[in-house]
């Protein structure tokens, strides 16, 4: 049995990692490793370098919350990077659909991309039920054009970790993605939903974000973002195609 390394997320001082921790507990598919979220309120403020790259690459600056979100993430990856073929990220307030197909699909695409810097999203981005049966895991997966909608549950390389790593250390990044050369899949259904009745993103909506990002035509961010931002708007299209099919 393929023993997969698993990440959370935890906000400091809350509960909301519960209903996550009592779904994987006593599972010996997964060892699982917390660490504290870095919270903006404890963090020093941008520099004046770090200013200037968010706003020529986004056309504004990022709240603190952001940049600790993005801080977080770099933690995890920076372990999944020294596992052996991969291992998941969860945030802590992801919520596990179906724990077997969590495994399994996670399972079969560390092993057959893990000499590759790829990504999977594991989040069902349409309700489903949790009683709902599965489907085949027959072509479970499919590619995305652009980065996966959300940071909440991936499965994702060491290559690909390493690569992000990378990335959120060249420059100041968004939250969930930073520039690399990995390729992003998605889930033909999701095992993971993005939090609960009683829950809520700290960061806020990534909709809301990104309409924040100012589209000025004399900023590289115009020039560079656009493609990409039609290619995001692509996927999230084909991700509701591709998860609401039965």
């Amino acid at each position: 049995m393929y023993i997969l390394p698993v990440v959370i997320i935890t906000t400091p001082q809350s509960k909301r990692v519960e209903p996550l921790l009592d779904r994987l507990k006593g599972d010996t598919r997964f060892v699982v490793t917390q660490i504290d979220a870095t919270m903006g309120e404890n963090m020093l403020g941008p520099t004046e370098i770090s200013l200037k790259s968010e706003y020529r690459n986004y056309g504004r600056s990022l709240s603190q919350s952001e940049r600790a979100c993005a801080v977080s993430h770099q933690c995890a990856r920076a372990i999944i990077s020294q596992s052996d073929f991969g291992g998941i990220i969860f945030e802590d307030d992801a919520r596990i659909i179906d724990l077997d197909r969590l495994y399994y699909s996670s399972l079969h695409f560390l092993q057959k991309k893990s000499k590759q810097p790829r990504i999977l999203s594991l989040v069902s981005y349409i309700t489903r039920d949790p009683k709902s049966p599965p489907g085949s895991l027959q072509k479970f997966y499919y590619p995305l054009f652009s980065d996966a909608p959300l940071a909440v549950a991936t499965a994702m390389t060491p290559k690909a970790a390493v690569e992000l790593v990378s990335g959120s250390k060249k420059s100041s990044m968004v939250a969930d993605w930073p520039h690399s050369r990995c390729k992003f899949y998605v889930l033909r259904e999701g095992v993971v939903n993005h939090g609960d009745s009683e829950t809520s993103s700290i960061i806020g909506d990534a909709d809301s974000r990104i309409v924040q990002m100012k589209f000025s035509l004399s900023s590289p961010y115009a020039i560079n973002r656009i493609p990409t931002r039609i290619f995001q708007k692509l996927d999230k299209y084909l991700i509701e195609l591709i998860q609401n099919v039965k």
